[in-house]
């Protein structure tokens, strides 16, 4: 109590000192300023730049996998029903892409394979090169089709997977109310996941990783 106008001097001292040095460098100030509010940027250009040095979580996952998962493996997994930007890149089967093919080469003129109207009769071009040109390591894979297509827990127990792995690009939709009221079944089972298999391995991004979280699922 006696110290409080002892320490309100001195406040009002440093005050005084503070608004002189602004005056005077005014310069400086504005310098340190401007660094400031370039930092937050250029931290963010760094971090960018060091994301590129580490593969990202898709094919950090990727090279697990292919290490531990063995080839021929009854997969569900999270991408679209031709093309894969959510999940790890693992390769399909020789037996599956020739059903693909069939599918793809039976379409009548003007139609498309999926929603996103992309994949017509011509593109099996494509998958004619995976299968002239196959990779040593190959999944029998199920596309939950974005997510849209994911069954009950039940069906993939019943007809032998063995693996489930999801993304939280995929997995995120679940939990939103409009997407969980037009496919109740699949945000049924993305809610029940955790509940019902055990995790094998999950892949989280972090400052220099970019990517989805990728979780991988032991069914049997």
């Amino acid at each position: 109590m006696v110290f409080y106008p002892f320490l309100s001097i001195i406040a009002g001292y440093f005050f005084f000192e503070i608004t002189k040095l602004l005056r005077i460098n005014k310069k400086l100030i504005a310098t340190i300023a401007l660094l400031i509010l370039l930092a937050i940027p250029i931290k963010n250009v760094v971090l960018f730049e060091m994301t590129l040095l580490q593969r990202n979580t898709r094919y950090w996952s990727k090279d697990w996998i292919e290490g531990n998962i063995p080839q021929g493996s009854k997969i569900l997994i999270d991408s679209g029903r031709t093309i894969n930007t959510y999940s790890p890149p693992l390769f399909n089967s020789k037996e599956n892409i020739i059903s693909m093919i069939t599918t793809i080469e039976s379409l009548e003129a003007g139609e498309t394979f999926d929603d996103s109207r992309i994949v017509d009769s011509k593109s099996s071009i494509y998958f004619k090169y995976l299968l002239n040109n196959p990779p040593e390591i190959t999944y029998n894979l199920t596309s939950t089709e974005l997510g849209r297509k994911a069954k009950s827990i039940e069906y993939y127990r019943n007809n032998d997977f063995d693996y489930i792995i999801t993304s939280t690009h995929i997995t995120a939709k679940a939990y939103n109310k409009k997407w969980a009221g037009k496919y109740p079944i699949a945000a049924k089972f993305y809610r029940s996941l955790d509940k019902e298999f055990t995790i094998v391995k999950e892949f989280t991004p972090g400052l220099t990783r970019s990517g989805p979280t990728i979780t991988i699922y032991k069914v049997k």
